[in-house]
């Protein structure tokens, strides 16, 4: 018998029982090690190797309801990918990042579970401990349709602050996530087995590692090395001003115009838009200047980035207004001045608009000038519409980096400009900006990188592009070109469903000239008022709060001194309005309508800004 039972043992332990299977997986978010599978997020880091973006083969599916999915759409979606080889080099700056669940999710739950973090020099840090995130179901809710079984399951999060360039970073979720069935959402063994997030990242959160059930390394690519170095190179290059002679040129004034001339009145119209008789105004300036140009028909080309002399010139038109009298000792204070979105500076016949020439009267009342030049797509370079390229959403980014390029020209042949005709420069050494919506925007990738400009007046700006499309009148206009290059039908729950995925694969385009980014690279020694008003249709709120973040903008508070000014004031029509035309008012406009926010933003730069008067 004990022979037996010492055979059997052995026969135990030469055959040892098989290994059970591991439990299921709790519901969760999707990971897997082949980073060429659907079941990840999007983006995803791992796609970029050596520099270069790679997105998955028909990347976009996991993301829209089957029936978004077609010929048409699919190939528009296929064009992003080969584009984003040829542009995008990093993911993590600014973008949304879409993660796909296993179940359907209570929406409710997934709110205060999301957060990002940086690792700067010292460790790990948080950069925003709750991070706005979204389901789909909560974007058809806001307009009363159902969420149809079946289709896409994913959180979108919405970052409102960047990470800083050249830096790594982690999104993190943290349990209480749960299924419509009430289930928390736990790791899949895919993900626990091949993933374990850093000790100093737990510790600068506050939690443990039982807390987390998902996270992603993110890094954030270079952004103001091009910029720096060709601000450089514009300083020492200065580009040669024409000025043509005085008249009119298929109906618009060019050359220079003075006060005193007998046909005056004819340039009179494109300065009498203001809010007052042109009578302060004694110059204007109406010429051109041989500005490099760094894009290669839409796109930014290496060799001109690396060496701006090698780059085409193409003449830039520039108007400039100055005050009668004569000049001051130190020159006349300058103000570039840059218009909105469909606006211009330079004038044309069947319009008045000029931005600069509409406020010179205001800015000569006061002692100052204005030049200012058109934006890429605007005024005499080309339509504003078209500078919404949906189907190539580089082009946008390199027009806004384009215009940093431009104003780093303007500014250096600015303070040579010879006013009164003899032959000596009369512009003040330090500069003013101003600008209005679009012409604020791309200050803010402009200012960081000045060598002249020492205070800034923006009004209505924002910034994280993929955000700033939400808003009311771009987010029709971004639809309709939408709609072209997908079939999507305008409106439809399939359009406002897919348009998370449209911004998380636009972002990362745009990130290279998306002030977001740029912005926080601003001096503290440059003075700043930023303004926004409440209920704005042309650039959400929350995109102007992310800009005055990333330009460290407190509260706009009433101050004078030899110190720079610096804030942030959000105008609420309700201090100027009735309750009723309040209500229906467009913020977009506080500068246009209300005196006293006008009043606010001439003070601001007369002093150069060293006073900040909050109404």
């Amino acid at each position: 018998m004990r022979r037996l039972i010492l055979s059997l043992s052995l026969v135990l332990v030469a055959c040892p029982r098989e290994e059970e299977p591991p439990p299921p997986d709790p519901p969760h978010l999707l990971w897997s090690a082949d980073a060429q599978s659907l079941d990840n997020p999007f983006p995803d880091d791992r796609l970029i190797v050596d520099g270069v973006a790679t997105f998955r083969p028909r990347w976009y599916r996991p993301f829209l309801p089957a029936s978004a999915v077609t010929t048409q759409s699919g190939t528009f979606f296929n064009e992003m990918a080969a584009q984003a080889k040829l542009y995008v080099h990093a993911f993590g700056n600014f973008g949304s990042t879409l993660m796909l669940s296993s179940e359907p999710l209570d929406e409710a739950t997934i709110h205060g579970r999301v957060a990002r973090l940086v690792k700067d020099d010292g460790g790990w840090r948080v950069l925003e401990r709750e991070v706005l995130v979204e389901h789909p179901r909560e974007t058809l809710a806001r307009r009363n349709v159902a969420y149809p079984d079946g289709w896409p399951e994913f959180i979108a999060t919405r970052p409102t602050v960047p990470l800083p360039e050249n830096r790594d970073g982690l999104l993190v979720v943290l349990k209480g996530v749960k299924t419509r069935s009430g289930v928390e959402l736990g790791q899949s063994h895919a993900f626990k087995s091949a993933n374990t997030i850093d000790e100093g990242a737990l510790a600068a959160l506050g939690v443990t590692a039982d807390d987390v059930i998902y996270f992603l390394p993110q890094h954030a690519g270079d952004v103001t090395s091009v910029p720096r170095a060709l601000a450089a190179w514009a300083d020492a290059n200065p580009a040669t001003v024409t000025i043509p002679s005085q008249g009119m040129s298929s109906g618009a004034p060019v050359g220079l115009w003075r006060s005193t001339d007998p046909d005056w009145a004819s340039i009179r119209p494109w300065l009498n838009t203001g809010w007052r008789p042109p009578n302060d105004v004694g110059t204007v300036i109406i010429g051109e200047f041989s500005a490099r140009e760094l894009r290669d028909k839409l796109h930014f080309k290496d060799e001109w980035v690396a060496n701006p002399s090698l780059a085409p010139v193409k003449p830039l038109k520039f108007v400039a207004a100055f005050p009668r009298g004569a000049r001051p000792a130190g020159g006349w204070p300058l103000v570039i001045a840059q218009h909105g979105v469909s606006g211009r500076n330079s004038p044309r016949a069947g319009t008045y608009d000029s931005f600069c020439l509409q406020w010179a009267e205001e800015l000569a009342l006061r002692g100052m000038g204005c030049i200012g030049i058109d934006a890429p797509d605007h005024g005499t370079r080309g339509v504003f519409t078209d500078f919404f390229s949906v189907d190539d959403p580089a082009a946008i980014g390199d027009r806004l980096r384009e215009m940093t390029f431009d104003l780093l020209q303007l500014e250096r042949i600015a303070v040579t400009i010879d006013v009164d005709g003899d032959g000596a420069p009369d512009i003040a050494p330090k500069l003013r900006y101003f600008g209005n919506s679009m012409g604020s925007i791309m200050g803010s990738g402009f200012l960081p990188f000045s060598k002249r400009v020492s205070s800034a007046m923006l009004n209505v700006p924002g910034a994280g592009l993929s955000n700033v499309v939400m808003s009311k009148f771009i987010n029709e206009l971004i639809g309709f070109l939408i709609i072209a290059e997908t079939g999507l039908t305008f409106e439809s729950p399939e359009y406002y469903v897919a348009f998370p995925l449209f911004r998380a694969m636009a972002q990362p385009f745009f990130d290279v000239g998306d002030p977001i980014n740029i912005a926080p690279a601003i001096s503290d020694d440059m003075a700043v008022l930023q303004q926004a008003g409440i209920r704005d249709e042309v650039i959400p709120n929350e995109t102007s709060v992310d800009l005055a973040n990333a330009m460290r903008l407190p509260k706009a508070v009433n101050g004078t001194g030899t110190t720079p000014q610096r804030g942030f004031i959000l105008v609420d029509s309700a201090d100027y309005l009735s309750p009723a035309a309040a209500a229906d008012y467009n913020g977009h406009n506080v500068i246009w309508d209300f005196e006293p926010i006008r009043r606010q933003a001439l003070i601001f730069l007369e002093s150069d800004g060293r006073e900040l008067f909050v109404p």
